[in-house]
């Protein structure tokens, strides 16, 4: 007897997939970039993992599911380019004497 293969459904829908993308990308990815950064300068592998928010699952290809993953990656990431933009803009000023 054959197995019968299962297939999951990865298209959560637009809502879903940005609220978890968005979740994502304001959340856990910038706490394992500062996980990663420590463990490879201090050099040590049994440091703890923060696990806040779970990644996304894979859409499909052109679906609302992968809009909405891509729209929920732009608004995480929004407010630390615009919190480096204003630190990177004063220090500038700072700087050149403006």
């Amino acid at each position: 007897m054959t197995d019968i293969p299962s297939y999951t459904n990865h298209n959560d829908g637009f809502f879903k997939a940005a609220g978890q993308s968005l979740a994502y990308s304001l959340l856990q990815a910038p706490i394992d970039s500062v996980n990663q950064i420590v463990k490879h300068t201090v050099g040590k592998d049994n440091l703890v993992d923060l696990h806040i928010v779970s990644a996304p699952l894979e859409q499909r290809e052109n679906s609302s599911g992968e809009i909405g993953q891509m729209v929920g990656n732009v608004a995480g990431a929004l407010p630390y380019f615009v919190l480096l933009n204003r630190l990177g803009g004063s220090a500038a000023r700072r700087i050149a004497g403006v």
